[in-house]
C-alpha cells in the first residue's frame, strides 16, 4: 500500500474522491440494521430538545463536526459569535451527556448527524 499523501487541515471542505467515499459510507450505514436506533441513542436528547425549544443544537453539532470542532470556524459558518457557539457546545454536552473533547464521542455524534440528515433529506422527497 502507498503512503498517505498530504494532510487535510480541520475545517477544510472535503471534495472529489473523499466526498464520494463519504457518500458511500453514509449510504451503507443508512441501510444497516440499527442505524435508526443508533441515531436515536446518540442524538435523541438533542433532537427532543430542539423540537421542544425550537433549538438548533443538532445543526450546531453538524457545523462543529464540519468545522473540525473549532468554535471559531463554526461561529463564522453559523453567523454567530464564538461565545454563542461555546454556550451551545456546553448545552450539547449537558443535554447529550457526551463530551465533545472525547474523539470517540465526536465520531459518534458526527456519524449520527450525517445519518440523521440523510434520513431527513429522504423523508422530504
Amino acid at each position: 500500500m502507498g503512503q498517505l499523501q498530504g494532510h487535510r487541515r480541520p475545517g477544510v471542505r472535503v471534495s472529489g474522491d473523499a466526498q464520494r467515499w463519504l457518500d458511500w459510507l453514509d449510504a451503507g450505514l443508512a441501510r444497516s440494521p440499527g442505524a435508526e436506533e443508533m441515531v436515536r441513542a446518540v442524538l435523541g436528547s438533542l433532537l427532543d430538545y430542539d423540537a421542544r425549544h425550537h433549538g438548533d443544537l443538532v445543526r450546531t453539532v453538524e457545523v462543529l463536526a464540519g468545522s473540525g470542532w473549532s468554535a471559531s470556524r463554526a461561529a463564522r459558518r453559523l453567523f454567530l459569535l464564538r461565545n454563542s457557539v461555546l454556550y451551545r457546545r456546553a448545552r450539547i454536552e449537558e443535554i447529550s451527556g457526551r463530551s465533545l473533547d472525547d474523539p470517540e464521542q465526536r465520531l459518534l455524534l458526527a456519524v449520527a448527524v450525517r445519518l440523521h440528515r440523510r434520513a431527513t433529506r429522504h423523508e422530504e422527497r
